[in-house]
């Protein structure tokens, strides 16, 4: 009994003992104050690099011959020849200052209709001048072919002189024909048209062909020989006659009669009596 009451007060005393120790700790733990929550400082705020100017697109350096042609696809022997002939450099400036310019160009249907070799029988100047011959160096639509002066001046006539002749005229429902004296074509369609650049590029049905090259000027006359003048034919008795022969002398001969031979000696018996 006293073993049993001496272990109940050793347990007594020792829960005693735990509640002392565990009661400061939760009453300390209670009264604290809680804590926040740790928070990252704030950071500046991130400023972004200025734009730089917004950079133009480059201006388009606008239609060129050879742009244009490219399009349609039909256009293979025309531009070949151009481009040989430096036609395309010359067309191109032009349209790039903006002084005017109308181009016939003819499609390769219309250059098989020519007959074989001939683009090979010309020479380089005369390449040069077919193609010439397919560009008005002024500005001309539709509506002004009904009131335009033939002939037409074109790049190859430069000196007008008549020797490049191409005539337009109108013909049905505004079909426009153009005659150079060797061969007519027919403007078939409008392939580019710019009034604020002076541009305009029409198909035609036939290469245009020159009358300097394919009718060179003829050669001049020739001199008639110089004509001798007629003689009188001789009769008979003349052609018989024999021509004396002139002997030439050294001295002149002095022809004196019988009566000037008395006078003579007349003379000298005076002379001597004297």
């Amino acid at each position: 009994m006293n073993h049993f009451v001496s272990f109940s007060l050793s347990a007594g005393l020792v829960a005693l003992l735990l509640i002392s120790f565990t009661k400061p700790l939760s009453a300390q733990s209670v009264s604290a104050p809680a804590q926040a929550p740790y928070q990252s400082p704030p950071m500046p705020p991130v400023q972004s690099p200025p734009l730089s100017p917004a950079i133009a697109p480059a201006p388009s350096s606008g239609p060129t011959i050879n742009s244009i042609l490219q399009k349609y696809g039909y256009f293979t022997a025309l531009l070949r020849l151009l481009k040989i002939t430096g036609m395309d450099n010359q067309i191109n400036s032009q349209i790039k200052h903006g002084s005017g310019l109308t181009f016939f160009a003819p499609t390769d249907n219309a250059f098989s209709k020519l007959k074989s070799g001939t683009l090979n029988s010309f020479n380089d100047q005369q390449q040069v001048e077919l193609m010439q011959f397919h560009v008005i160096p002024t500005f001309l639509p539709m509506s002004q072919f009904q009131t335009v002066s033939n002939p037409l001046l074109t790049l190859a006539d430069g000196a007008n002189d008549g020797k490049f002749p191409l005539n337009v005229s109108m013909s049905g429902n505004s079909t426009i024909n153009l005659s150079t004296g060797i061969d007519s074509a027919t403007v078939e369609s409008t392939l580019y048209f710019d009034a604020r650049r002076q541009l305009v590029v029409y198909q035609v049905d036939r290469v245009l062909l020159p009358r300097k090259i394919f009718m060179p000027n003829p050669p001049p006359p020739a001199v008639a020989p110089t004509l001798a003048p007629a003689t009188t034919p001789k009769t008979v008795e003349q052609q018989e006659q024999p021509v004396p022969e002139s002997k030439p002398s050294s001295a002149p001969t002095v022809r004196i009669g019988a009566q000037g031979v008395v006078w003579a000696g007349a003379a000298l018996i005076a002379l001597f009596s004297s």
